[in-house]
């Protein structure tokens, strides 16, 4: 399974805001070690995850 994330950071004071960050990480695999050791945020796995019954 992989995670997508769109982050917009823009400046208040900026006056021509150009950016955009696509994040595609894999989160199955050890619980999102390897995506919350690059990204600049945390992800909780559990809310992207389904877990099977």
């Amino acid at each position: 399974m992989a995670l997508v994330t769109f982050d917009h950071i823009v400046l208040a004071n900026d006056e021509d805001p150009e950016v955009l960050q696509i994040n595609i990480t894999e989160v199955e695999s050890g619980d999102g070690a390897f995506s919350n050791e690059y990204m600049p945020f945390v992800v909780d796995v559990a809310k992207y995850v389904e877990k099977e019954e």
